[in-house]
């Protein structure tokens, strides 16, 4: 089975707004300074950026993984850019994650799928305060919601 790059499916398959949202995201993972260079944005229902973001490293400890000595830790993208905004804005909003990787330089799209740590994180704000959609892309060239 022939797999078209990622960017074709993503170009193919996205609504122009989407497009547009994720390249935002996309745009925003080029600040990070880490290996796994991830961008998300918050779009609010009226089409509105109410928070981007891209994870990075930070100098507290999360407590929910056991500390190793000399190991920084990160704070995610999604995690980032949720604590920026007020809750009350996030009904109808919609969440786009992405992660980015330069080979050869070429940047393109890679698995994006919020971990478990995330996960739980977006369910919270979908369930508690109306956060409508998510979406990122995966390992199999496509985008996700």
């Amino acid at each position: 089975m022939y797999r078209y790059p990622s960017y074709y499916i993503f170009f193919y398959i996205m609504k122009k707004q989407d497009k547009k949202n994720m390249i935002t995201a996309m745009e925003e993972a080029t600040k990070s300074s880490m290996n796994m260079r991830h961008g998300c944005v918050i779009i609010d229902r009226k089409g509105d950026v109410i928070a981007k973001a891209c994870n990075r490293y930070t100098g507290l400890r999360n407590l929910s993984i056991p500390y190793v000595a000399g190991k920084k830790m990160s704070c995610h993208a999604e995690e980032n850019a949720l604590s920026q905004v007020d809750p009350k804005r996030l009904h109808g909003a919609r969440l786009y994650v992405t992660r980015i990787s330069d080979c050869n330089g070429v940047t393109t799209l890679k698995y994006s799928k919020p971990c478990v740590h995330c996960t739980a994180i977006i369910h919270k704000y979908m369930k508690n305060y109306g956060l409508q959609k998510v979406f990122y892309t995966s390992d199999d060239y496509d985008l996700v919601y």
